[in-house]
């Protein structure tokens, strides 16, 4: 889990989520108010994903960011 500011200053904490059949997942919830976000990661399992978000940057973070969708809990 990482916590990071995106363009605007908001404050953001982002985690691997798992979807149906190991799709890995990042996970985008505001530090304040609603809407979370997921963006779809490239690792095939968890292992690997932790390492992929600990190696973006938080300008990756914030690129990821703007590429999500939101999170429809399922």
């Amino acid at each position: 889990m990482r916590i990071f500011s995106d363009r605007h200053g908001r404050r953001w904490q982002v985690a691997v989520g798992k979807q149906s059949y190991g799709v890995r997942l990042l996970l985008f919830t505001p530090m304040r108010g609603r809407g979370v976000h997921q963006a779809l990661l490239d690792s095939r399992n968890s292992l690997d994903a932790n390492a992929e978000l600990a190696a973006l940057s938080d300008a990756q973070l914030c690129d990821q960011l703007a590429r999500s969708v939101p999170w429809d809990g399922s």
